[in-house]
């Protein structure tokens, strides 16, 4: 074995064999290996292989377009079979969300080039003749589809790295992980030690042990997956042609030919969780004990769709583990406070995945970057609430809903509560709904007590659509109060603070203390990794805040590029401070009889922080016209949120103050045209494709992607604007395809409604030339064509003779 390498793989599945192969393209040909037992142990070799287009979204689509290329291209580069079998798929839908659904795949499935049709009932059969149409009212068939044989998939994979130059260690087991003080690590085996650069962790459902050894915790948990395979049928025998894959939203079942039989895949309604520490320790390609009673149900429901699977014997039940994560999406990328250790585990569909992250995960490794926002696999997603209680939860319901109608703005119910805020309590008096966002109980809107509005799933007009509308025009009228303690909250301090910031933003730093600029940090490539307000506290004290998911994200940014020894701290004060967020034409009138000040002057400057005594609370007032509105963020300790909330209302009451939520508060960015983090704002997006050239100073000296936009200045040829529909009753999600004559030239991403300027608004990516003002185009929903206009951002303004004094 080496004694040391570049970059060290540990587990050899599908998807480290996969990023082994993706770094050695990129010229890391000092990388290296190492499995326990067999490549393919763990999941990858029971695995049944299938590849499917179809999803809820279009950037798990887009992985799985590239990876279905990818294996045609490893063959031809390699010369080792992958055991492609493109049959295609058929979704069968039975109902009318299930067709909208379809739909709604079909649109940007469009935009990424991916071939679909959606079918009539009797078009089915000529696919499939065996197929009970027995409730069927369409379907969709993807013919790009298909499955590989996952053995000689990995072993492909594994070749093409061992031609470029990378080893291969199997029956090497991996015993400890400790980090030098050079930055490296230390990786124990069974066989010696190697000395790793970069530690990529990729062991599968054993993802947790091997970050154990670094002292880390997973949001990852260990399932029971079924499947069975079926003895030989006459029926298929007489074919002249492979079928297709069946997907049956029926029974949670998915059926593909396997030889002259049928794989008959299974979602069980309730996982069985396994102690990977106790029984599956040495488990390599063996099968779990099978229990077919539990997966009776989904089977059932197959034979009833394919009748000839009802005389066909069981050749054999195929039972092993599988790795889960609370929100069934990989966990990838650097794990924070340990520099130089990756996590590349918690794969559900690793077949139809790894392949493609595997690229970007190596991208990501080697340049800090990756051509990819990975952000829904980004580990730092989760914070310390995600512990094991949490992720079970999460994981058995999921597994509830099986081969469900996925609609847009869905939440989830299990793990919760996790996090709330002080006034958590008297906001759910008043009527609050809430969504768990970075494990904060949020409030989405309010809804009055008795009322018979209803938060249900839709891909229309939500229900809620009145109600928000509600919150919005008193916002606009009056004054509202939104709970944002949920905001991360971050303070540098030291000698150092100023310089570092200064470094990693492309913003100029404030100059003055209370000043508050907002600030974006770019990785090396010029896209946006972080967007942040700072606040200068003090000459070496600054106060950041940030989106409330990007806390750890943000956080692992920050320190990740503090030198070691450097003379300055910075100390996560997310659960130390509390803000509520006042914002109106009577907001300067609340707080000046609740402070006994004329705010006058200074303190309606915006972008200024101003210290206030509220009734009995001393706050830090952050104003700010963000929404549209006059406003400030008050900024407070945790203690006194209570007693800061009850001030407000009993000042507002005269005047009519409402609490808003989430909904209302997007409704008012979209008016504004304010792009959102990890929304527009992704790490592949530059500030001059967003429309931010204003937050950055070229010539303020040296910052982190300085040089990418000097080089790039002139952009990629595309820009964020605004678009507005005035059709009725249709309703924009995002993912909709954007055209131009009959092309789609983008997808949506932020959409919703303005509702004090009375427009259907959608933030999107265009060719520049199309970005103009004016321009006509249209956009699909669920298969239905409307005008929509190129808009002038932000469509709402507040003039200074509308803003009152209370």
């Amino acid at each position: 074995m080496k004694s040391h390498t570049q970059v060290l793989v540990i587990g050899g599945g599908i998807a480290g064999c996969s990023l082994l192969y993706h770094l050695t393209r990129l010229g890391v040909g000092d990388c290296a290996l190492v499995e326990k037992q067999e490549l393919t142990a763990g999941t990858t070799w029971h695995s049944a292989a299938c590849i499917t287009h179809f999803s809820h979204g279009s950037f798990i689509s887009r992985l799985h377009h590239r990876t279905t290329r990818m294996y045609e291209e490893l063959e031809r580069e390699t010369g080792q079979p992958t055991g492609f079998h493109r049959t295609g798929s058929i979704r069968l839908a039975l109902s009318a969300d299930q067709l909208a659904e379809m739909r709604r795949f079909a649109g940007f499935a469009k935009s990424l080039g991916i071939p679909y049709e959606l079918l009539d009932p009797e078009d089915v059969r000529a696919l499939h003749p065996l197929v009970s149409l027995n409730g069927v009212r369409g379907a969709l068939y993807t013919p790009t589809d298909g499955w590989v044989d996952a053995h000689q998939s990995t072993h492909a994979f594994a070749h093409g790295a061992r031609q470029c130059g990378a080893e291969i260690y199997r029956h090497t087991r991996v015993t400890g992980l400790r980090r030098r003080s050079d930055g490296a690590w230390e990786v124990e085996t069974d066989r010696g030690t190697i000395i790793a650069d970069t530690v990529v962790n990729a062991a599968g459902f054993w993802g947790n042990e091997v970050a154990g050894m670094a002292g880390v915790s997973l949001p990852l948990v260990a399932v029971e997956l079924s499947y069975l395979v079926t003895e030989g049928i006459p029926e298929i025998r007489a074919l002249d042609r492979e079928l297709p894959v069946l997907r049956g939203l029926d029974g949670s079942y998915y059926l593909r030919q396997e030889r002259d039989g049928m794989l008959i895949g299974v979602y069980e309604n309730r996982p069985v969780f396994l102690n990977v520490d106790g029984i599956l320790s040495d488990f390599g390609q063996e099968y779990l004990p099978g229990d077919l009673d539990r997966i009776e149900g989904s089977v059932t429901a197959a034979m009833a769709r394919v009748p000839v699977l009802a005389d066909a014997g069981i050749r054999n039940l195929i039972c092993g583990p599988a790795q889960r994560t609370p929100d069934f999406h990989g966990l990838l990328g650097p794990v924070p406070e340990c520099p130089n250790l990756f996590s590349y585990v918690g794969f559900v569909a690793g077949i139809s995945q790894a392949p493609a992250l595997g690229e970007a995960m190596a991208r990501w490794i080697v340049h800090g970057r990756s051509d990819v926002d990975l952000w829904p696999y980004d580990l730092r997603r989760f914070g310390t609430y995600a512990d094991r209680s949490y992720t079970m939860a999460r994981v058995e319901e999921a597994f509830t809903f099986g081969y469900r109608v996925v609609y847009p703005d869905l939440g989830h119910e299990a793990g919760r509560p996790q996090r709330k805020s002080p006034i958590h309590e008297r906001l759910a008096v008043r009527g609050g709904v809430f969504r768990a966002i970075g494990g904060w109980e949020r409030p989405l809107m309010f809804v009055p007590s008795g009322s018979t509005e209803n938060d249900e799933p839709t891909f229309g007009p939500p229900a809620w659509f009145d109600r928000v509308g509600a919150e919005c025009l008193a916002v606009q009228r009056g004054a509202g109060i939104l709970d944002r303690t949920a905001t991360a909250k971050f303070e540098v301090f030291g000698p150092g603070a100023e310089a570092i910031l200064h470094e990693l933003s492309a913003s100029p730093v404030p100059a003055i203390i209370g000043g508050i600029t907002q600030s974006l940090m770019l990785n090396a490539s010029g896209g946006i990794e972080c967007s942040v307000d700072v606040t200068r506290l003090a000459n070496n004290r600054f106060f950041l805040t940030a989106p409330a998911e990007a806390e750890v994200h943000h956080l692992d940014w920050l320190r990740s590029h503090v030198p070691l020894g450097g003379d300055m701290s910075i100390e996560n004060v997310t659960e130390r401070d509390g803000i509520l967020l006042l914002v109106g034409p009577n907001a300067p009138g609340m707080l000046s009889r609740l402070a006994g000040v004329d705010l006058a002057g200074p303190l309606l400057q915006p972008h200024t922080a101003h210290y206030l005594v509220l009734g009995s609370v001393r706050v830090r007032a952050h104003s700010s016209d963000e929404l549209g509105e006059r406003g400030w963020a008050l900024h407070h300790h945790f203690d006194d949120q209570e007693a800061l909330y009850d001030a407000l209302m009993s000042a507002g009451e005269p005047c009519g103050v409402v609490d808003f939520g989430l909904r209302a508060e997007d409704a008012l960015r979209l008016e504004m045209g304010l792009p959102k983090w990890k929304q527009e704002l992704t790490s592949t997006t530059t500030p001059h494709e967003a429309g931010l050239d204003a937050l950055v100073d070229l010539e303020k000296g040296d910052f982190v992607g300085r040089e990418a936009l000097l080089t790039h200045r002139r952009g990629t040829g595309r820009k964020l604007a605004g678009l507005t529909v005035d059709t009725a009753g249709i309703w924009l999600w995002g993912d909709e395809p954007v055209l131009h004559d009959d092309q789609a030239v983008a997808l949506t991403i932020g959409c919703g409604y303005g509702y004090r300027v009375g427009k259907l608004i959608a933030m999107t990516y265009l060719p520049v030339d199309l970005a103009a003002p004016g321009t006509a185009l249209e956009v699909e929903v669920l298969g239905t064509r409307v005008p929509c206009r190129v808009s002038a951002m932000p469509l709402y303004r507040l003039a200074s003779d509308e803003v009152k004094n209370g």
